[in-house]
C-alpha cells in the first residue's frame, strides 16, 4: 500500500464505504463512489457496500435490495467481520427510501455495536429539489431525520460552501467535525491530444463541418443547468458553431420543451443531442471541443461533478457565478463568468473565445492547473484523509 502524506497520529488502514448505488451503474453519487473508492484503494484496505445485482468484485460487497430493518442488521454484522477504522457512508436521501427512518436505527446500531468511525457525506441535504405538494412532504420527513443523522455521524462531509454554514451554524457544537470537500471529475482523460484522421471522423459522426467551433454541455439534461439561456445566446453569435449537448436525456416534459425552444429560436441546425455516451467518447468529444459552456441557474458550487470534468480535458469554461461558487475561481484567469440569465453577455463572452485562440489556451491551461490542486481524486483523498484523522 502507498502512504498518504498526513502529519495526524491515528492511523487508518481499513475504509468501509457505504453506496445504496455503485458502477456500472452511471450517475453522480455511483461515479463518485466508484471514483473515491478506486483511488482510495490505492492507499488503505477498502471495502465497497451496495445494493444487489449491481457490482460484482474484489471487497465489493452488494447487499442492499429493500433497504429494511433485516438488511441492516445484516449490514451492521458485515461491518463487525471486516472491522474497519472507518465507515464512510454516501447519503443522498431518496436512495435510502426517505419515508423509513430505518437509516437512523443502522447509525445507532453502527455507532454502539462497532468500533469504526462514522463518516456521512451529505450529497444532498434534503431531496427533492422540485416543489410540489408531495414533495413538501417528503422534504419535511428529511428536515426532520436530518438533525438526527448530523448529531449521530462522528464526521459530517458536504460539497458546497452555503450547505457547509448553514449546518456549522445549527450545530455549533459540532462545527470542528463538519467539513467541505469538493467532488471530482466523473469521466477519465482518454487522450490529451486527438489525431487528425479520429477528429474527422467524429466530426463527421455528428455532423460538424471544418468551419464550425464546438462549443459542449455535458451531463443529464435536468433542472438546475440553463439551457434556455444557453440556446438564446447561441441564436446571436456571429460565428459559425455547434453545441454538443453530451449526456442522458430524460423524458419529461423538460426536455421536450427544450427541443422546442431550439425549433422556435430556428437553431436546431446547431444543436446535437448525443443522448448517453460511453466514458470514452464523452472525453474524445471533450477533446475535440472549442469551448466548454455550463451557464447554472444557481451558479457553480463544488458540487457540480460536470466542472471538474472540463477542467481535466484543459477546455476553458464559461459558467455563471452563485453564492456556492468557490473563491479560487477568477474571471478571466481561471474561468469566465456571466450573469445568471444574461443571454447578451453569454453570447459576448461565446464570442470573444472562439475569436481568440490565446485566450482560450491561457483560461484552458489555468483551469487544468486548477484540476491538479483542487479535483483529482488523489487530492480529493489527501483531504479527505484529513477529515478521517482529524481529533
Amino acid at each position: 500500500m502507498q502512504k498518504v502524506n498526513c502529519t495526524c497520529k491515528r492511523e487508518i488502514r481499513k475504509v468501509c464505504i457505504i453506496s445504496p448505488v455503485f458502477r456500472p451503474m452511471v450517475g453522480g453519487v455511483e461515479d463518485y463512489s466508484y471514483f473515491y473508492t478506486k483511488t482510495l484503494s490505492k492507499y488503505f484496505d477498502t471495502y465497497i457496500i451496495t445494493s444487489k445485482c449491481i457490482s460484482r468484485g474484489k471487497n465489493i460487497y452488494p447487499l442492499f435490495d429493500k433497504f429494511t430493518v433485516t438488511e441492516y442488521v445484516k449490514l451492521i454484522r458485515l461491518i463487525q467481520n471486516i472491522a474497519p477504522d472507518i465507515v464512510h457512508i454516501q447519503y443522498t436521501a431518496y436512495m435510502y427510501k426517505w419515508w423509513r427512518f430505518n437509516f437512523l436505527l443502522f447509525l445507532l446500531g453502527c455507532k454502539f455495536l462497532t468500533t469504526a468511525q462514522i463518516v456521512i457525506t451529505l450529497h444532498e441535504l434534503y431531496d427533492p429539489l422540485f416543489f410540489s405538494s408531495t414533495n413538501f412532504f417528503i422534504s419535511i420527513i428529511q428536515r426532520l431525520k436530518m438533525p438526527f443523522i448530523i448529531a449521530i455521524a462522528d464526521k459530517v462531509i458536504v460539497t458546497a460552501n452555503s450547505r457547509y454554514r448553514a449546518i456549522s451554524k445549527l450545530f455549533s457544537y459540532k462545527r470542528r467535525r463538519i467539513f467541505q470537500v469538493f467532488i471530482g471529475s466523473n469521466i477519465p482523460l482518454a487522450k490529451s491530444t486527438l489525431p487528425i484522421s479520429v477528429k474527422d471522423t467524429i466530426r463527421s459522426k455528428y455532423g460538424i463541418s471544418q468551419n464550425e467551433a464546438i462549443l459542449s454541455i455535458f451531463g443529464t439534461v435536468n433542472w438546475d443547468k440553463d439551457y434556455e439561456t444557453l440556446f438564446k445566446a447561441i441564436k446571436n453569435v456571429n460565428y459559425p458553431l455547434k453545441l454538443l449537448i453530451i449526456g442522458k436525456i430524460s423524458n419529461d416534459s423538460r426536455y421536450y420543451n427544450l427541443k422546442l425552444l431550439a425549433k422556435k429560436l430556428d437553431i436546431e441546425k446547431n444543436i446535437v443531442w448525443t443522448n448517453f455516451v460511453n466514458c470514452n467518447e464523452v472525453s474524445l468529444l471533450l477533446n475535440l471541443s472549442t469551448i466548454y459552456v455550463i451557464p447554472l441557474k444557481t451558479g457553480l458550487s463544488g458540487r457540480h461533478t460536470t466542472f471538474p470534468v472540463a477542467l481535466e480535458h484543459s477546455l476553458p469554461v464559461i459558467t455563471t457565478k452563485g453564492k456556492d461558487t468557490p473563491p479560487f475561481l477568477i474571471d478571466h484567469k481561471n474561468v469566465l463568468f456571466t450573469n445568471i440569465g444574461d443571454s447578451d453577455a453569454l453570447r459576448d463572452t461565446i464570442e470573444e473565445l472562439i475569436k481568440d485562440e490565446n485566450i482560450r489556451n491561457e483560461i484552458g491551461m489555468a483551469g487544468r492547473n486548477l484540476f491538479e490542486k483542487y479535483y483529482s481524486w488523489d487530492r480529493i483523498v489527501e483531504e479527505m484523509v484529513k477529515v478521517y484523522t482529524a481529533n
